[in-house]
């Protein structure tokens, strides 16, 4: 039970912050090893209720899904990662390839973990204004940065 709440909490920081631009491919694997494609156009959108993911893709009713009957989650050519800015900070580039640079609003450090998409923790420490984490030792992919309670997408190149 306790790998379905971190995964259904890996799944909603991750897609808190995903955006759709022109059409991305949403690929979704199950724990019975089937899979589901689904197009996502610009005005769709991913979010979660109670144990459920929903899938909007712009067109019709929702998809939902079991998070529980979710074994993996792929985003396809399209999907938009950009910087991200937050009211309290600023993480940029995101695709990264070797530094990711964390600007606040605050002096001062800010706790992270850098989790992969799996819901492992990779790193963990503090970064200080203007500080980057490195990330050049983890294989391109995509990650979860949760910096002051605050998860974001991070995309490695």
């Amino acid at each position: 039970m306790n790998k379905y709440k971190v995964l259904l909490g890996m799944f909603a920081t991750m897609l808190a912050v995903f955006t759709a631009t022109a059409q991305s491919k949403v690929t979704l694997t199950f724990q019975n090893a089937s899979t589901q494609e689904i197009e996502v156009s610009a005005a769709g959108k991913i979010y979660f209720s109670d144990d459920y993911m929903y899938i909007d893709d712009g067109t019709a009713l929702p998809y939902s899904f079991a998070v529980s009957d979710i074994r993996k989650m792929t985003f396809g050519e399209g999907v938009g990662i950009q910087d991200i800015v937050t009211e309290a900070f600023k993480v940029y580039p995101n695709p990264v390839h070797n530094e990711l640079y964390v600007n606040g609003n605050e002096f001062g450090s800010y706790r992270y973990a850098l989790y992969s998409i799996d819901g492992r923790m990779l790193q963990q420490g503090e970064v200080g204004n203007g500080e980057s984490i490195h990330t050049s030792d983890i294989p391109a992919g995509l990650y979860i940065l949760k910096i002051n309670n605050t998860s974001l997408k991070i995309n490695k190149l």
